[in-house]
C-alpha cells in the first residue's frame, strides 16, 4: 500500500475528503492530516508519504512553500494541488515545481478518486521501473567482475582492440586510472583454484580493493593491475601478500612487477613481467623482481668455461671430491654473476654434466649421460647445481674407491716409481724394467693395463701433464723451460709445449692466461 497525507486549513474539507474516499480500495493508507503548511511539513519529515494532497493558501507556510520544501527532500513524492477559483497563477507556479495533478475546489469524490487512481498507477509504474533498474544493476554488478577478468585476460594475451572498443571498455569497466603497474604472482608449488581465489582476495584486501583495477588468473599465475604507487609502498604491500598467503597456505610466491604505464600498454607489461620471472632461475624461489632491476644479458657468452670443465673433470677423474666440489661451485657462481642468458646457461650446465659423466667407469658413462636430461625439468640454477654436485660426488667417490683399491704390489710399485721419477726424461716402462723391476717389459705393460685400465705410456703422459698444470696454476711464477724440466721433458720446452697443447687443447702460455683470468 502507498501512504497519503492531507493538508488544508479548512476542517470540513479535511474531514470530508478523509471520510468520503475508500482509501483501501485504491491501495492507499491514509496516515493523517494537517491544519497548515508548517504542521504538514513537520509530519512529512517524520513520516514521508507517497502522496500529498495540499491546499494552496494556508497560514504559516502556504502550499507552494510546503511543496517546494517537501519535493526538495523527497523528490519522488507525488502531489495533488487543491485550488479555488482565481488561484490559477499559484497552480501554474506549482506545476513549475513538478506538480502534475490539480483539483479545483469544490471537488467531489469521483474527481479525487480518478486523480488518485492515476497517481497510484504512476507509482506502480515507477516501482516496476525501479525494480527493473535494480535488477539490471544487480546483474551488471554480478557480471562486471567476470567481464573485467575476461577483458584483462584477453588483453594480456595480446588480443587487439580498435580505438572505439578501447573507449567502450574503458567506460564500461570504469578504467579511469591514468597509469597502472602490473604485478605477476607465481606460486612456487602446486596451486589450485581455491588457493588462487584466496590469493586474489588477500591481494585486494591488503592493497585496498579500489587500488586493484583489474585482476585475472592465467594458468597457475595470478595477475593484478594496480594504481600507480611508489616502489617502497608496492614492495611493502607485495611482501604483506606473500607473508599472509604463505602463512595460511604454506606456499611461497615469486613476484615480478613493472613500471607504471597506460592501460593500452598492458600486453607489453605482461611480457615484461614474464621476462622478469625468468630470473627466478638465478635468484631462486620466493623473490620479488623489479623490471627496472633486471639487466638484459643480450646473449652474453662466457669465455674459458671449458677451462672450468677441464679442472672439474680432472678432480672427478682422480676422485678428489673436495677440489671437484670447489670448482663446480665456482663454475655456477660465474654463471650467476654474469646473469648469462638462460638458454646459454643451460648449455654450459649440460656440457659440464656430460664432461663429468665421461669420467665415470666405462660401463656407467651412458647411464650418467642419460641423466643429464633431468636438467630440462629444472627451473632454477640452484636445482641444477644440486644435481651436478650429486652426480659429480657419486662419480668422484667411485673413482676414488677404484683408484685407491689395493693394486698388486708390483703395479703399486710401478705407480710410486712414476711419481718419484717424474722429472726424469728417460722414464719409461722399459727404463723401469731395466733399472728397478728387472722383469719382462711386455708382461709389465699387460699387468699395468689389466689393473689400471690404462696403458702405461698414457698414464705416464697424463701424470706429466697433470704435474705441469699444477705448476702453472701454483703461485710460483715458473718459466716454461722449468716446467718442462721438472715434468720429464728435459731441455726441450718446445716439445713440451706441443705435447701439452695436444693433451689439454691449449699451449702452456694460453693455459696460464686462462688460469689467471679465472682467478681474478
Amino acid at each position: 500500500m502507498y501512504t497519503i497525507m492531507l493538508a488544508d486549513d479548512e476542517r470540513n474539507i479535511r474531514e470530508g475528503i478523509e471520510n468520503a474516499i475508500e482509501w483501501g480500495e485504491l491501495g492507499l493508507s491514509f496516515i493523517g492530516s494537517a491544519r497548515d503548511g508548517r504542521e504538514a511539513y513537520d509530519k512529512i519529515r517524520r513520516s514521508p508519504p507517497d502522496i500529498l494532497i495540499t491546499d494552496i493558501k494556508m497560514p504559516g507556510l502556504d502550499g507552494l512553500e510546503l511543496i517546494e520544501r517537501s519535493l526538495e527532500e523527497y523528490p519522488k513524492m507525488k502531489v495533488v494541488l487543491l485550488s479555488g477559483y482565481g488561484e490559477f497563477h499559484f497552480a501554474s507556479k506549482a506545476m513549475q515545481l513538478g506538480v502534475r495533478h490539480y483539483l479545483l475546489k469544490p471537488c467531489d469524490e469521483n474527481e479525487i478518486t480518478t486523480v488518485l487512481q492515476e497517481i497510484v498507477g504512476e507509482l506502480q509504474e515507477m516501482e516496476k521501473k525501479d525494480h527493473f533498474i535494480k535488477n539490471i544493476k544487480h546483474q551488471v554488478n554480478t557480471m562486471l567482475p567476470h567481464v573485467k577478468e575476461q577483458f584483462f585476460r584477453d588483453l594480456v594475451l595480446s588480443r587487439s582492440y580498435s580505438r572505439d572498443e578501447w573507449d567502450y571498455y574503458k567506460k564500461l569497466l570504469m578504467l579511469n586510472v591514468e597509469r597502472m603497474r602490473l604485478i605477476l604472482f607465481q606460486p612456487d608449488g602446486a596451486f589450485d583454484y581455491l588457493e588462487s581465489f584466496a590469493l586474489k582476495n588477500i591481494t585486494e584486501d591488503i592493497f585496498d580493493k579500489p587500488s586493484v583495477v583489474l585482476s585475472t588468473i592465467i594458468g597457475n599465475q595470478f595477475l593484478a593491475l594496480v594504481r600507480h604507487m611508489s616502489d617502497d609502498d608496492l614492495v611493502r604491500l607485495i611482501g604483506e601478500v606473500k607473508e599472509t598467503f604463505g602463512k595460511y597456505y604454506k606456499i611461497s610466491l615469486t613476484v615480478s612487477y613493472t613500471e607504471s604505464e597506460r592501460v593500452e600498454q598492458i600486453p607489453y607489461l605482461y611480457k615484461e613481467a614474464l621476462d622478469c620471472l625468468k630470473h627466478r632461475f638465478y635468484l631462486g624461489e620466493g623473490c620479488i623482481i623489479a623490471a627496472k632491476d633486471v639487466q638484459a644479458s643480450h646473449g652474453v657468452v662466457l669465455r674459458n668455461m671449458e677451462f672450468h670443465n677441464e679442472k672439474i673433470a680432472s678432480a672427478v677423474k682422480i676422485g678428489n671430491w673436495a677440489d671437484a666440489e670447489k670448482e663446480i661451485v665456482h663454475f655456477f657462481e660465474t654463471l650467476t654473476a654474469a646473469h648469462v642468458e638462460i638458454g646459454n646457461a643451460l648449455s654450459y650446465c649440460l656440457e659440464l654434466l656430460v664432461t663429468i659423466s665421461r669420467q665415470a667407469h666405462l660401463d656407467r658413462i651412458s647411464d650418467y649421460i642419460n641423466r643429464t636430461a633431468l636438467v630440462f625439468n629444472m627451473s632454477r640454477l640452484d636445482e641444477i647445481l644440486a644435481h651436478t654436485l650429486k652426480v659429480a660426488q657419486e662419480i668422484a667417490q667411485n673413482n676414488y674407491a677404484n683408484n685407491t683399491k689395493k693394486y698388486s704390489m708390483l703395479v703399486d710399485k710401478m705407480i710410486r716409481l712414476v711419481h718419484d721419477n717424474i722429472a726424469n726424461d728417460e722414464l719409461s716402462l722399459s727404463w723401469l724394467a731395466q733399472n728397478y723391476l728387472f722383469m719382462n717389459v711386455d708382461y709389465l705393460g699387460k699387468l699395468f693395463k689389466k689393473e689400471t685400465e690404462e696403458n702405461f705410456s698414457q698414464y705416464l703422459m697424463r701424470v706429466r701433464i697433470e704435474k705441469a698444470k699444477q705448476m702453472i696454476e701454483s703461485s710460483e711464477d715458473y718459466k716454461i723451460y722449468e716446467i718442462a724440466e721438472q715434468t720429464g721433458f728435459g731441455s726441450n720446452p718446445q716439445y713440451f709445449s706441443q705435447v701439452f697443447k695436444k693433451q689439454s687443447g691449449s699451449t702452456p702460455s694460453e693455459y696460464k692466461r686462462r688460469t689467471e683470468m679465472t682467478q681474478e
